[in-house]
């Protein structure tokens, strides 16, 4: 399970593929928790997107060559 302490250490290493595996109940407590610590918590948000592209695409990838 994705914690948020995993959502955490993402954010804070700027992994979106990772910070994408949050589910929208971690990811919302992890934007209150960055924009209550003076942090920019819609940065958040567009890595979680970014990341959540990337997976998306890797998916499509994987599927076009092996045919899953």
């Amino acid at each position: 399970m994705f914690t948020f302490e995993d959502a955490k250490r993402a954010y804070f290493n700027e992994d979106a593929c990772e910070l994408s595996l949050a589910d929208e109940k971690t990811l919302n407590a992890l934007v209150e928790w960055l924009d209550a610590n003076d942090y920019d918590g819609g940065f958040a948000i567009r890595l979680w997107d970014m990341g959540d592209e990337e997976m998306r695409c890797m998916m499509a990838e994987a599927k076009a060559e092996f045919g899953i």
